[in-house]
């Protein structure tokens, strides 16, 4: 696959002191990676751009996938030259570059594919000067006559199969712009060296990253070989799609020892219960995925900005912070799902969510804590599109503090004999119901208004205390029902019912004190207390 013609070598060097350059646009993502349109000129906006001339260089047909690029130097010339291009991202994206490459670089060559990030507003003339220099950190991938990744006559083949062991594995979180570089060089005017570069793309790598954790417990970068991907066992880079399932083969308590930037996470276990731990985090713009029937306690801060979706099993926070920084779904929108989002302690969670509706009618989703003591709060946002248990444990409390979103009329069903207590604004639609079926529930927030009354509230073996004046649908005490009165003016508007008799409408006015009902057997018992 060598390639000849008439060669006129221009260093980096020299270009720049010729002033070859001239400003290159940056693309939003990288163009002409396959040389699909042809021969490059050199010089368009957002593509290609090969500013120290263009004579040792050709667009060819010679390999696996034609058309490719090809960067060839021929006897009695030395120096290094090749293309870049310059492409945004968002800042803090993390993006890794690929390439298919074949070549000869003799026995004083290299060739390289860089890949760096750049400030935005850096000028060409410093693209140039650093592609020039060559420093270690910039370089992805590498062959070079000293040994660097043999042999130096090779045939096509994925770049990545000759990483720069001092670089940064292909992969940069940006800071500005991206840069892509191909170069070749040689110090040896009598060899004849030539590098040929097909495919080259930038983005993340889709290839999952399976967790194993055949070395130890730790989530680190690019340091411990606790995952594989495809066949073999591997470290974990920054981009990765990171899996974990039931096929780990031991420590399911996780420490995540680095910040870590993950292209998304993915648990899918069925019988593992994994825990995501240590003092470091997930940050970046990935999101977290919980599949299959297993639990995933989070019990580190994060950052992540993706969302949370939690279609089926249970996802515990047991740290603040846990759920990052988007919003979070519970439930399936596409299949049955049973899915519970649960905190483990009193901690906040500060993300709105929505309780999505998979169209099955019978989904079981829960929110609630397992906490025995303190307050678990729940401060975000929660929307309803189907209904919902909400649990407490004995002993503990989850506050409701964010707006209560239930316009399509969804079941609030209470369990566990701890206590629940809403204390932010809600909304509900026609055939709205709160069914409190185990211990107390506090409604310090009117479910309704003097127009739009739709809540109806069944207390069967448990306890209601009613806050704040209150406009139901119907109020339904059955066997074991308290509900108190305090400080409430209570206006049912269709039904009173206690114990199964029905009473009709009720306007319940206690002030200046403290009224009970309760319904025990056959037994009607209306209490009122002095204040």
């Amino acid at each position: 696959m060598a390639h000849r013609g008439t060669v006129r070598l221009v260093s980096l060097t020299a270009a720049l002191l010729l002033g070859l350059l001239t400003p290159v646009r940056a693309a939003e993502a990288l163009i002409n990676g396959d040389w699909s349109t042809g021969d490059e000129t050199g010089w368009m906006d957002g593509r290609w751009s090969a500013p120290w001339g263009d004579a040792n260089w050709q667009v060819t047909s010679a390999g696996m996938t034609p058309p490719e690029g090809n960067l060839d130097l021929g006897t009695d010339e030395q120096g290094s030259f090749g293309w870049y291009q310059r492409i945004t991202a968002p800042h803090g994206a993390v993006k890794r570059v690929w390439a298919d490459w074949c070549g000869s670089i003799g026995g004083a060559g290299w060739a390289e594919v860089m890949l760096f990030s750049i400030p935005l507003g850096t000028s060409d003339d410093d693209i140039v000067a650093r592609i020039d220099q060559g420093a270690f950190l910039d370089i992805a991938y590498k062959k070079d006559s000293q040994g660097m990744n043999p042999p130096t006559t090779w045939d096509w083949q994925a770049a990545s199969l000759s990483p720069n062991p001092w670089g940064h594995g292909g992969q940069v979180s940006n800071i500005g712009e991206l840069v892509v570089a191909l170069k070749l060089g040689s110090t040896a005017p009598s060899d004849h060296v030539w590098a040929s570069f097909d495919n080259i793309a930038l983005g993340r790598d889709p290839t999952e990253t399976v967790w194993t954790g055949a070395v130890d417990n730790s989530w680190d970068f690019d340091q411990t070989a606790n995952w594989s991907k495809g066949q073999g066992p591997c470290t974990y880079m920054d981009g990765d799609d990171v899996v974990f399932e039931d096929t780990a083969a031991a420590f399911a308590l996780v420490d995540i020892t680095d910040t870590v930037f993950p292209g998304s996470v993915l648990v899918r276990g069925d019988t593992t219960h994994f825990e995501l731990a240590g003092f470091s985090g997930i940050e970046g713009f990935c999101g977290v995925t919980k599949n299959g029937t297993g639990m995933l306690t989070i019990a580190t801060s994060n950052a992540y900005t993706g969302d949370t979706r939690i279609n089926s099993g249970t996802v515990i926070v047991a740290a603040y912070g846990a759920l990052g920084a988007g919003y979070v779904a519970l439930g399936d929108t596409e299949a049955p799902s049973a899915a519970s989002l649960l905190v483990a302690g009193a901690f906040t969670v500060d993300r709105n969510i929505t309780v999505q509706d998979d169209g099955s009618g019978s989904a079981a989703l829960t929110l609630g804590g397992t906490n025995t003591s303190g307050t678990a709060t729940f401060l975000g946002d929660i929307t309803l599109y189907t209904d919902l248990t909400l649990t407490a444990e004995a002993g503990g409390t989850v506050r409701l503090a964010g707006l209560l979103d239930n316009l399509d009329g969804k079941t609030l069903i209470k369990v566990g004999d701890g206590s629940v207590t809403f204390d932010a604004f809600q909304i509900h639609g026609p055939g709205a119901l709160l069914d409190v079926r185990d211990g107390t529930v506090f409604l310090n927030t009117d479910a309704g208004s003097d127009i739009a009354p739709y809540l109806s509230i069944s207390v069967t073996d448990a306890e209601l205390y009613l806050g704040c004046n209150q406009h139901l649908d119907t109020l339904t005490i059955g066997e074991g029902g308290l509900v108190r009165f305090t400080g409430a003016n209570v206006v049912v508007v269709k039904h009173l019912v206690m114990n199964g008799l029905d009473l009709g409408p009720a306007t319940l006015i206690p002030e200046p004190a403290t009224l009970a009902l309760l319904a025990v057997g056959s037994l009607l018992l209306i209490r009122r207390r002095a204040a």
